[in-house]
């Protein structure tokens, strides 16, 4: 898998986005429960802001604890056992600079965690 442990809002997005696309596949079994969270991506914005359009995501991978959030590349990575309620708000997803993938998933997501970061 090409996904990074630690990820920009962009490359973040890019990834977001690839969900919602599965997310519309009428194949795609799991699309009964994703397409809601999926669904204002597919609204006109009408001038949502980022957080607005991608927090149900991002609340969902957040909550269970996949993703954690860091206002900056060098600050500490917040994940739902340390404040569960972080996700619910958007504009502390529009506060935070990068989404760290949690490293327990590294080995069933293929994803190599880089030794010398060591944030958890």
């Amino acid at each position: 898998m090409d996904a990074p442990l630690l990820m920009t809002r962009c490359e973040l997005t890019k990834r977001l986005d690839d969900i919602a696309v599965v997310s519309a596949d009428g194949n795609y079994l799991g699309a009964e429960w994703l397409m809601p969270l999926a669904e204002q991506l597919w609204q006109p914005s009408n001038g949502a802001s980022w957080g607005t359009s991608y927090q149900p995501l991002i609340t969902f991978l957040y909550r269970i604890g996949l993703v954690g959030c860091a206002r900056s590349e060098t600050a500490a990575t917040t994940y739902a056992h340390m404040d569960p309620d972080l996700a619910e708000s958007v504009q502390n997803l529009q506060e935070t600079a990068h989404f760290q993938m949690h490293p327990v998933f590294c080995p069933a997501l293929d994803v190599e965690e880089p030794s010398s970061k060591g944030r958890t």
